[in-house]
């Protein structure tokens, strides 16, 4: 009897097996350094872009954004806000709460990659946002 992935043409969905969300403060109004990691399943090839939804509360300007590696790597370094934009910056949409990241070369898969960047918190407490990650333009 054949696996299910032994079987011919059959797909996996390309996902992320390592999605982490972590923050450096709770407080309110306060300046939040939002650390995200993930690892996807499949190579993400240049110009593939990787979202970060669902960051309900979060202000910040909407536009270019800087993001850094907290870790001292160089994951910031392989995206950009746009395919010809500078490296280590994403895009912020303060209306979706959304940061978008352009990738810049092509990136391995089942590797940790590792970004940061800084929004404000919200002047009101709030319960905590589910935050998902995902992947478009994947070819």
């Amino acid at each position: 009897m054949f696996r299910s992935t032994t079987r011919p043409m059959r797909v996996l969905v390309p996902v992320f097996c390592v999605k982490k969300v972590g923050q450096s403060s709770p407080s309110p109004c306060d300046t939040n350094t939002i650390t995200v990691t993930f690892t996807p399943t499949t190579t993400l090839q240049q110009n593939a872009t990787v979202t970060i939804l669902g960051l309900t509360g979060a202000l910040a300007t909407s536009g270019s954004i800087g993001i850094s590696d907290p870790v001292a790597g160089l994951s910031h370094l392989l995206f950009s806000n746009s395919s010809l934009g500078p490296s280590g910056f994403a895009n912020w949409d303060n209306v979706t709460k959304a940061l978008t990241l352009v990738v810049l070369r092509d990136i391995d898969y089942s590797s940790d990659y590792v970004i940061a960047f800084t929004i404000r918190n919200p002047s009101a407490g709030q319960s905590a946002a589910t935050v998902q990650i995902a992947a478009s333009n994947i070819r």
